[in-house]
């Protein structure tokens, strides 16, 4: 089976079937108990050696006559457009001929060819899809190289053999599978030929076929979603996975609309994704600039409230002893201090809101790339195809965690995700506690990580994230020099604490949290007395009965 259009990594014509790596045999039980594979038998067609499909469907019809009045026929037709091939199975006048209650089964096996340069990843995305008639969509794992096989006993309405970016699979269009076995396995881990073995068992009642409802479709083509979405079969497009619920609502009515739209005007797939990262940033340019200018205000209240918590920390210190303030105790005061300047005690919250809500769209992005078949053999500056990491830099040995290569790509992301952090801890004040100093670690920490998991994905993955990240660095300069005022946000705090000050002063009153911190602190001392007596009690009465 020929794709046209597509070529393979190495440039060779794309065959998904070559008549030597799959095989579809169609067994029929008679009703002396014996097995015929149809694939054994001669059927006799009046067509056409050769036929061309232009502008309307064509069928090609392959009978096999029994008897007067008996026979199996097997219809192939072919739409104008599109990648499905129909197909019709008739028994006619069979009724006695067959088992009855028997099963019509198909049995597939594919040998999955190698289509795609980097062939470990393809191992791991080579898998079987299945979607049950009450409408279910499950998978037989592709990360599994070991054997695994799942027997399904309720009805189907599909199943394909799923790679990176191509599919091959068989539709009922009744929905009248009523079992399966599926299997995969990697037989050969050395070959370069091969992704992955695969086989597919498919029954259907033979009563069914007898009653006409023998029709089903092939479908050799692409994993893109629009072409999928074609398919007269539920939720086919699945087939290109995009994600959890949440995240590939957005996959699916954000981010491919609106790369199917910049298709329609620019050809370049690098300009695509430059144009695709500015619009997504406006859209969430609002979100950014209310995080960015909370984390602002959060400096400024950091560097009030730090000395303060530190001094009232040291202040409990001397009068207990030296034993740390409780995690209540502390909290009323930060709340009491919040108060005194007239801002939220969820100021820090609100920053990170904003982040969070962006969390959808990125994993989306991350899901839609290497999913993308728009980007397979789209060359762009130094990467020569756009759905596989850049591997200009490579090596001819393995590192741990890293390959055999250096994404360059990957290495600018990481890069600009450093700069950014950097930017962020000289933008907003550095949180105090025992583990400030191993989150700004970390901070720096995760960009590195980062670089080690994505070094083998997509480079139009790591490109769009390394937009992203320019875009973000210059959002930032723009947002600090024209929309955030800090001397103004710390005039404005220092002038609420003078006034506060002044209103205490004169009403010589405690606030709520005042008298609340006071009741707090001397229900912790009191417990603590209490627990120390029972304690004291409990030691002299053990002491008591070692004397006795």
């Amino acid at each position: 089976m020929l794709l046209k259009n597509y070529k393979t990594y190495d440039k060779k014509p794309l065959y998904l079937m070559d008549g030597t790596n799959s095989k579809i045999d169609l067994t029929v039980e008679t009703s002396d108990n014996k097995q015929i594979n149809l694939a054994d038998l001669y059927f006799s067609t009046n067509a056409a050696a050769k036929i061309e499909v232009k502008n309307k469907a064509q069928s090609v019809s392959f009978k096999l006559e029994l008897a007067p009045n008996q026979y199996i026929e097997q219809i192939y037709s072919l739409k104008a457009d599109g990648f499905e091939l129909g197909y019709d199975l008739k028994f006619v006048g069979l009724e006695n001929t067959l088992r009855r209650q028997s099963d019509v089964a198909f049995h597939w096996v594919n040998e999955m060819k190698r289509l795609e340069f980097d062939l470990e990843q393809s191992r791991q995305k080579a898998k079987i899809n299945y979607y049950l008639s009450k409408g279910d969509f499950e998978e037989l794992s592709g990360l599994t190289a070991e054997y695994q096989q799942k027997r399904i006993k309720e009805t189907l309405h599909w199943a394909t053999f799923n790679q990176k970016f191509f599919t091959t699979g068989l539709i009922a269009k009744n929905k009248n599978f009523n079992a399966a076995v599926f299997a995969t396995e990697v037989k050969d881990p050395k070959s370069k030929t091969v992704e992955k073995h695969g086989e597919i068992d498919l029954l259907v009642g033979s009563n069914d076929i007898i009653a006409g409802k023998g029709q089903f479709s092939f479908y050799f083509g692409p994993n893109q979603y629009y072409i999928l979405k074609k398919v007269e079969a539920e939720s086919f497009s699945d087939n290109v996975y995009l994600g959890y619920p949440v995240v590939n609502w957005f996959a699916k009515y954000l981010v491919v609309p609106l790369f199917a739209f910049l298709e329609g005007f620019v050809s370049n797939y690098g300009v695509i994704i430059i144009l695709l990262s500015l619009i997504i940033k406006s859209m969430l340019f609002p979100l950014t600039y209310r995080s960015y200018k909370s984390m602002a205000k959060m400096k400024v209240i950091n560097k009030y409230l730090q000395p303060r918590m530190d001094a009232f920390k040291e202040k409990h210190r001397k009068e207990n002893g030296g034993k740390e303030p409780d995690m209540q105790t502390t909290s009323m005061h930060q709340q009491e201090l919040y108060k005194k300047i007239g801002q939220s005690p969820f100021a820090a919250v609100q920053g990170c809101l904003p982040m969070l809500l962006q969390m959808p769209i990125l994993f989306a992005m991350f899901m839609f790339f290497p999913s993308a078949i728009e980007l397979r053999q789209q060359p762009f500056l130094w990467a020569s195809d756009l759905s596989v990491y850049d591997h200009v830099i490579t090596f001819s040995f393995n590192l741990p965690f890293l390959g055999n290569h250096i994404s360059i790509f990957t290495l600018l992301m990481s890069i600009s995700s450093i700069g950014i952090t950097m930017t962020s801890n000289q933008n907003t004040a550095t949180a105090g506690g025992p583990n400030a100093g191993m989150m700004k670690v970390m901070m720096y920490m995760m960009p590195i990580i980062f670089f080690f998991v994505l070094n083998s994905y997509p480079s139009g993955l790591s490109f769009y994230y390394l937009i992203q990240n320019l875009i973000t660095l210059g959002q930032q300069h723009l947002i600090k020099r024209y929309f955030v005022d800090e001397e103004k946000i710390e005039a404005k705090i220092s002038k609420f604490e003078a006034e506060q000050k002044y209103k205490d002063k004169a009403t010589k009153k405690k606030s709520p949290f005042q008298v609340r911190l006071q009741e707090a602190q001397e229900k912790a001392r009191q417990a603590q007395q209490e627990r120390a007596e029972k304690k004291n009690a409990a030691r002299n009465a053990k002491m008591n009965d070692k004397k006795k």
